[in-house]
């Protein structure tokens, strides 16, 4: 109950992903992201992730090949692009503009919001 707050917002307050590193034995999850406070664990059925359990614990001890989170983007499911930049590390905003594999997922106006980023 403690880090519920946090993770009603984790899409704004994610900063880590990385690979459980199975050093639970009742926890059974793929990935992991959150932060040093809190975070989600999934786990992979058929081509998405579903989320499992909630952890008050530091991501960075409890998973392998652990990397930072550069931007989150979010959309509702019948959407084809994305439509709404959850979070952003200003640090990659160029690698981000420069990727045209994520620049092709995401709608025209949030385009235009990534480059006057810059």
């Amino acid at each position: 109950m403690l880090v519920l707050s946090m993770l009603m917002s984790i899409h704004k307050n994610a900063k880590i992903i990385g690979d459980y590193d199975r050093n639970r034995i009742y926890l059974h999850s793929d990935k992991i992201i959150g932060n040093i406070n809190s975070c989600l664990g999934f786990i992979k059925k058929d081509k998405y992730y579903i989320c499992n359990t909630s952890l008050n614990e530091d991501i960075r001890k409890i998973t392998d090949n652990h990397r930072k989170i550069i931007c989150i983007l979010s959309k509702k499911i019948q959407e084809k692009q994305y439509n709404e930049i959850t979070y952003i590390n200003k640090k990659y905003i160029d690698d981000i503009y420069e990727s045209k594999e994520i620049l092709e997922k995401i709608s025209k106006e949030k385009r235009e919001e990534i480059i006057g980023l810059r």
